[in-house]
């Protein structure tokens, strides 16, 4: 037996002990969260966060109440949503060629008087030798593409076959093209990826799909959104915190922090994540208001593509929304965005059922693997080419004992 069952049941039984020893506490820090929130000072935190001293973390942009609570409104019965979403074959060492994979799934849909629904994936196998890296096009620079980096790769190649998705619809209808997780390119950030890899993944590639996203926008009623399912971000928790807590300035430290000769301010809602106070704020089929992003990779690689974000109640949860900042100016294509995600979420049971298509139609099995790696390997031996493999992965495939 590879675990140890009843070791990890104690420590689970223990783990659940200490949730609930717990729980009035952080019940405690909600409740601030959510009263911070009804009597937030707009105009104090403007001067705040353009003073740039908060230690507390990203902070968003607020110009509205962020209490204001948005119902949805009614819109056409004849529309498109289009989603996309991709799954991939990272590079692997064990293998004897060096290659990877991207399948990007599509799903278009069409309501109303003509109903339809144009289900398809596209793979694409990435072993050249220039396909697998990215150049300097100024040095001799360059960088793999594998791990974080197929994944921005990755996310590149779902946004152009969305654009391209959008573009084969009615451009009579109104659509929203949708995309799952975020619109900010979060994998990149870090001291690893050189100048070059961002200018070429997020200037010329992610923030490039958005630049055509939002050229079409301006010839049909086309709204662009991603959808995050259980959101982790604390934001509006960080703008809270700078607003309420002593300990925020730059001299005094993180709030929360352990110091020896003061504990968390009265104030303190760490631990708490924006998701939480929007559950306690928000009814069914509600949304937040409208936030900015501050991200520094947006601020500096999306050029006129801002990022926005709300939260919204779908009913089985709160769920974050980014929208670029050409959908969050435009109320009608906001509300557009609102009204279909809940129509989505309705028909998806909880979550939006084009992203749903769009994910069966990306998804790459354990089966498919197998086969990859298979057919690769019986490729390489009828060509004659090596078709070596790790004692590691042999070792696997072949039990000792």
């Amino acid at each position: 037996m590879s675990l140890d069952i009843a070791q990890a049941a104690l420590q689970i039984d223990d783990m659940a002990y200490d949730l609930v020893a717990r729980r009035s506490h952080r019940e405690q820090r909600l409740q601030r969260a959510v009263s911070s929130l009804l009597r937030f000072p707009v105009e104090q935190y403007a001067d705040i966060s353009e003073d740039g001293n908060s230690t507390l973390g990203l902070l968003p942009g607020i110009t509205e109440s962020p209490a204001a609570r948005c119902k949805s409104e009614a819109t056409n019965e004849n529309f498109s949503v289009a989603a996309a979403d991709g799954s991939h074959i990272d590079i692997d060492r064990h293998l004897p060629v060096r290659c990877f994979l991207i399948n990007t799934g599509i799903a278009a849909l069409n309501y109303g008087d003509k109903p339809d629904a144009n289900l398809y994936n596209n793979c694409l196998l990435y072993g050249n030798e220039d396909a697998l890296v990215i150049h300097d096009p100024l040095t001799y620079r360059r960088q793999t593409i594998e791990g974080t980096l197929l994944s921005a790769k990755r996310a590149v190649e779902e946004i152009r076959a969305l654009t391209e998705a959008v573009e084969n619809l009615s451009p009579h209808q109104e659509t929203l093209a949708l995309l799952d997780g975020s619109l900010i390119m979060l994998g990149l950030v870090g001291p690893l990826n050189q100048e070059f890899v961002l200018r070429a993944l997020v200037e010329e590639g992610f923030a490039a799909a958005l630049d055509e996203l939002g050229g079409i926008a301006k010839q049909r009623r086309l709204a662009l959104a991603s959808y995050i399912s259980m959101p982790g971000s604390t934001e509006i928790v960080n703008a809270i915190r700078t607003v309420s807590c002593h300990y925020g300035s730059t001299e005094q430290g993180f709030c929360g922090s352990s110091q020896p000769e003061r504990g968390p301010c009265d104030n303190c809602v760490d631990g708490i994540r924006d998701r939480e106070i929007f559950e306690r704020m928000l009814s069914t089929g509600e949304r937040s208001a409208t936030f900015t992003s501050n991200h520094p990779i947006v601020t500096q690689y999306y050029g006129d593509n801002g990022v926005a974000f709300f939260y919204i109640n779908v009913g089985e949860e709160i769920a974050r929304v980014e929208v670029p900042s050409w959908v969050a100016k435009d109320k009608s294509l906001l509300n557009l965005t609102h009204t279909l995600i809940l129509d989505q979420c309705k028909r998806g049971q909880g979550y939006p059922v084009a992203l749903m298509e769009a994910h069966e139609q990306a998804v790459i099995n354990g089966a498919d693997r197998r086969f990859f790696v298979q057919h690769l390997e019986r490729v390489l031996y009828e060509k004659g080419l090596p078709t070596y493999t790790s004692e590691k992965v042999r070792s696997k495939r072949v039990r000792a004992l």
